[in-house]
């Protein structure tokens, strides 16, 4: 009887008398239930903790976030327009200085192009025949200008000051109505303003917009409130003149142009303008937007950086040409920022690498390259 007992003990009941080899199987059995069992276990714990814990943060959250998208909806269209930057700026590095949202077609931009060459080889056609011409203006002799370059042949400067200029007409409704500009060359940033910054109505019954201008146009005019420019040139080349006419045929009623040197022209503009007081300009009457690219001196640049500051409105802005790090009319901006702050908020885009062709616009293996840069501020 003891020893029937003592086999009990030894073996679980329910094994009975099963062989080693079954017993173990039964055992294995056993085990696997107990696991699943405390699988199960875990699972159902798991399910009671989100339902009274993780649920109703879920809820609080998505409430906050439906809140959060009603009363900050357009900070969030905002956001996502910033995400997609097509230039950034170089200073300061972490700054976008056009959004893609602000970007024209390339169908836009080949036509702007397009409309940069023809100028070009206008005026080389009529200003390259003599000897004469040859030997005072010799950048002539090909569409890349060597040694007077201009932005009619550099696409990605080209196109950056249509986009931007543009974007400010877009954004800021109607606050672009005067443009001011010193220096004008061949005449390829005025045509850049002007083409940017045209707005066009649709016509009435009687052929005639809301600002009463007439045209036969049918699909639509140009509205009296496109942007004017006024350019303040040394008008040294005999191209000049043939400049001015092209401008003023692609634009007409657009365009006026001040002769000599912008040091004298532009102060004597600026004074002239509606006094509110007896010394302060009329702020209405003033430019919107002023580009710089005249004296490449430290001492004339930054003249024309402060004479420009007086000739535009409070909060308007300038864009500058040839800014490359150390430059003269580089050390001439960072002055007008740091010690004379009559502008800030300065953005640039530098040493942009522009292979400039030598006869053929779209031919980068016959080219000459160069580097460049430019800027904007806001005056303050």
């Amino acid at each position: 009887m003891e020893a029937k007992k003592a086999f009990f003990l030894r073996r679980p009941f329910f094994c009975g008398y099963l062989s080693r080899s079954r017993r173990k199987e039964v055992q294995l059995q056993l085990l696997r239930m107990m696991f699943s069992a405390t699988n199960a276990i875990i699972v159902i714990l798991l399910l009671v903790i989100f339902i009274l814990v993780v649920s109703p943060l879920l809820s609080t959250t998505a409430e906050v976030g439906e809140l959060s998208s009603k009363t900050s909806s357009s900070a969030l269209s905002l956001s996502s327009s910033e995400a997609c930057c097509a230039v950034m700026c170089t200073t300061p590095p972490t700054s976008c200085c056009l959004a893609c949202s602000d970007t024209s077609s390339d169908r836009e931009h080949y036509l702007l192009m397009t409309a940069m060459e023809g100028i070009t080889h206008h005026i080389m056609d009529k200003h390259y025949a003599t000897n004469n011409d040859k030997q005072n203006m010799p950048w002539l002799a090909s569409r890349a200008w060597e040694g007077n370059s201009h932005i009619g042949n550099r696409p990605a400067q080209a196109t950056y000051y249509y986009d931007w200029i543009r974007s400010l007409v877009i954004n800021n409704g109607e606050a672009v109505e005067r443009i001011c500009e010193i220096g004008m060359n061949g005449g390829h940033s005025a045509i850049i303003f002007l083409a940017a910054t045209t707005r066009f109505t649709n016509k009435n019954k009687n052929n005639q917009d809301d600002d009463g201008v007439v045209s036969n146009s049918s699909s639509g005019i140009i509205s009296n409130k496109s942007a004017k420019l006024i350019m303040f040139d040394l008008d040294q080349y005999e191209y000049s003149t043939t400049a001015k006419k092209y401008i003023e045929t692609m634009f007409p009623g657009r365009f006026t142009y001040y002769p000599g040197n912008s040091l004298i022209t532009l102060p004597q503009w600026t004074s002239n303008l509606t006094k509110t007081t007896a010394t302060s300009p009329n702020e209405e009457e003033k430019c919107d937007v002023f580009s710089i690219d005249g004296d490449h001196s430290y001492e004339g640049a930054l003249q024309d950086i402060r004479n420009a500051a007086l000739a535009t409105k409070q909060g308007g802005y300038i864009i500058l040409d040839d800014m490359n790090p150390g430059s003269g009319t580089r050390k001439a901006l960072d002055t007008a920022v740091l010690v004379d702050k009559i502008i800030g908020q300065p953005k640039c885009v530098e040493n942009v690498l522009i292979k400039v062709g030598y006869n053929d616009r779209t031919d980068v293996t016959n080219a000459r390259s160069l580097l460049i840069s430019w800027c904007s501020a806001v005056v303050l």
